[in-house]
């Protein structure tokens, strides 16, 4: 007898793990201020892509255009549906399924969890809260090297550093960083989703340093671009072609080259947008701080704040009765009572602001 239901045939590691909870497969409608996206659309026109033809499999000319912008050659840059793609793609290409391991640092971006336990691989926790979560702690913060290098020694193959971090919005010393890259035996991922939000530079230049140095761009933050699902990986030429041999033949459609290759990136607006937002950060924290239900804004070097509650619960839930959707974060590793809010425009800002002014005189 046939069985009715196909569950005897679905792996044990899929079936056993969390999917990663999207903020748009939440909410799609309100004030959305959940996903970290810029609340500031980037200016594109109608585009009349040739939808009869399959896309350029190597993405020679996007990634040529993009090594421009990022002051890269395109041997040293490969591309995927948004950064979640080449996370899955690193696991796949170095770790062997139930044998090898990646080590995080919680609190930090669910993607890298999720794509280790689609590949049956173990994760490594090198918890780095409570300093995360002090609120007067200056950013950055020191990392530890000693102890990740200690605990990778253990099957780890790949080390993930989300800088800035989210949920919390911290960076990391950039010492720390390029000793752990110079002493580690592990590829070593830093993410720079949030990059563009930071005081100093980045790391991109120093995969000509280090042959084991993964740096991850989007176009999903500070460039407005969200919608087009692009990520970026920068790295040395070897992992490029690693990347590339595995890949899906046409993973970035026509029309997201064709926005970006048509219109090309206008950085003014870029930069603009990341001085908008900084600014309206500054604001929204110092307002946020002056409403007594607040126990906490964490410092951040992003477009978000991560912000500790008395109850969170109860004004998430107020929050989405008024139209405002922020991010309910996990409330392990010291999060409890935190909720994610990203900085939106001045207007979605302030109503934001008027809600929890009214939630705390009532």
């Amino acid at each position: 007898m046939v069985s009715s239901s196909i569950e005897h045939l679905v792996r044990d590691n899929i079936r056993s793990m969390k999917a990663y909870s999207s903020a748009r497969s939440l909410y799609t409608r309100g004030i959305l201020l959940d996903a970290n996206e810029s609340p500031y659309e980037a200016p594109i026109p109608n585009q009349n892509a040739s939808l009869n033809r399959y896309p350029d499999g190597s993405n020679r000319e996007l990634r040529e255009y993009l090594g421009s912008l990022f002051h890269q050659e395109d041997k040293n840059l490969a591309l995927g549906n948004g950064s979640d793609e080449i996370i899955d793609l690193l696991v796949r290409i170095f770790c062997q399924p139930l044998k090898d391991k990646i080590l995080i640092l919680p609190p930090t971006f669910g993607m890298y969890r999720v794509a280790a336990q689609m590949n049956q691989v173990d994760i490594i926790e090198v918890e780095n809260q409570p300093d995360i979560l002090l609120e007067n702690r200056p950013l950055p913060l020191s990392l530890p090297v000693q102890e990740i290098l200690e605990r990778s020694k253990d099957s780890v193959k790949i080390i993930f550093i989300c800088n800035p971090n989210n949920p919390t919005g911290s960076t990391f010393r950039r010492e720390d960083i390029l000793n752990l890259v110079k002493e580690s035996e592990c590829l070593v991922v830093v993410d720079e989703a949030y990059g563009d939000f930071m005081d100093e530079p980045g790391f991109s230049n120093e995969i000509h340093h280090f042959p084991n140095l993964v740096i991850l761009k989007t176009f999903s933050k500070a460039f407005g671009l969200a919608g087009i699902r692009l990520g970026v990986a920068i790295a040395p030429e070897e992992i490029i072609e690693l990347i590339q041999k595995v890949k899906l033949p046409y993973n970035i459609n026509i029309l997201t080259s064709q926005i970006i290759l048509r219109n090309r990136i206008h950085m003014e607006f870029v930069n603009d947008n990341v001085k908008l937002i900084l600014k309206n950060k500054t604001m929204l924290e110092a307002e946020l701080k002056k409403i007594k239900g607040v126990k906490a804004v964490i410092p951040s070097q992003s477009n978000f704040l991560l912000v500790r509650f008395n109850e969170s619960d109860k004004v998430f839930s107020e929050l989405v009765k008024k139209g405002f959707i922020v991010r309910k974060v996990d409330s392990k590793y010291g999060l409890e009572n935190c909720l994610r809010i990203s900085v939106g425009n001045e207007s979605e800002n302030q109503g934001l602001i008027d809600v929890l002014n009214t939630l705390e005189n009532n």
